[in-house]
């Protein structure tokens, strides 16, 4: 039990990242489609991302639900602003994209 509390954070942490990059490959296969074919990617990419945001909301309820047990208040504070941030990044793609053109734009110049 120990070991599978000590792991969790990391699997919680593996879910999240694979919802994030499925969403984007579905807005790749959106943004790709051809002439003719309907719009079967543009409504697959929403009702995946309408579902990666409900499972991101819901796992930071879970993870929320232990600091609030332990009455663990500056780590839930922490855990918060770092859940908003990903929240934001999976309700707005399109954020991610415009900050990584102006970081490259930037840096490149």
């Amino acid at each position: 039990m120990n070991q599978l509390k000590r792991i969790m954070p990391r699997v919680i942490s593996v879910i999240l990242i694979t919802a994030v990059l499925v969403l984007f490959s579905t807005a790749a296969y959106a943004a790709g489609e051809t002439s003719g074919g309907g719009d079967f990617g543009k409504k697959a990419y929403d009702w995946l991302s309408e579902q990666v945001q409900w499972i991101a909301l819901l796992v930071v309820a879970v993870i929320c639900v232990p600091f609030i047990m332990k009455k663990m208040w500056m780590q839930l504070v922490g855990f918060l602003v770092l859940a908003a941030i990903v929240l934001y990044i999976v309700y707005t793609p399109e954020s991610l994209k415009t900050l990584g053109s102006t970081i490259w734009s930037k840096l490149i110049g």
